[in-house]
């Protein structure tokens, strides 16, 4: 069994801006504010403190667990469930976002096809990666995204999966990194595990942080529609 796990070719894929053409956990967040005036109001008193957290990448795990929170105190996990699923209806509307979804899916498809073992590595919720990605592909492949708890009257981040904190959620499900073969990225947080790869693959990055990379290292950059 060792042996097996030692030969699997592996290819890591992030979720947001990489299989998604925008930040949806965000927008997610977002969403569940905007489901009530009073949610609103709520997010308004505490606006300033999300946006101070979110500048500093320590503290992004506290700015997306309070706008979570704000969302939905008072309601339990079923609350969020059925808010994804009229999310993801909403979101596969606008034609634009669908079409990179449908190509990077097409993409994993490829990747489990060949005999690849598939993992999807990110911040955003596994809850809402896994209905995002459908029963068909998410059954075909390792979701290793934050989880969430119930706390304080609602909803909050239990762990968080972000920039090097990926590959301390790789060692827990004991993926091992010398099998990395190719890894799919937006972001120049995942550099850290974007080197663990023998083929490192920015997605859509502007032409800035391109030009910056190239004298910096061996990556392939792809462009995929949205």
């Amino acid at each position: 069994m060792n042996k097996h796990k030692s030969k699997e070719q592996i290819v890591v894929f992030d979720f947001d801006k990489t299989i998604t053409s925008v930040d949806t956990f965000s927008h997610l967040i977002a969403f569940l504010i905007n489901s009530s005036f009073r949610r609103q109001c709520f997010a308004l008193f505490f606006l300033p403190i999300i946006y101070t957290f979110k500048s500093f990448e320590s503290t992004r795990v506290y700015a997306a667990s309070l706008g979570l929170w704000v969302g939905s105190i008072g309601k339990q996990r079923r609350y969020l469930i059925n808010r994804i699923k009229e999310y993801s209806v909403l979101y596969r509307l606008f034609g634009k976002r669908d079409a990179m979804r449908l190509f990077a899916l097409n993409s994993i498809k490829k990747h489990i096809n060949i005999g690849h073992r598939v993992i999807i590595v990110s911040a955003s919720s596994r809850l809402w990666i896994k209905h995002f990605l459908g029963s068909e592909i998410s059954s075909s492949v390792t979701i290793i995204g934050s989880e969430i708890e119930y706390r304080w009257y609602g909803l909050v981040l239990k762990s968080w999966c972000y920039g090097k904190d990926k590959l301390k959620h790789l060692e827990k499900y004991n993926i091992p990194h010398d099998n990395l073969r190719t890894m799919y990225s937006d972001s120049i947080t995942d550099i850290d595990l974007m080197a663990c790869a023998k083929n490192r693959c920015f997605v859509n990055i502007s032409s800035g942080l391109k030009k910056f990379l190239k004298s910096n290292g061996d990556y392939y950059f792809i462009s995929w529609p949205c």
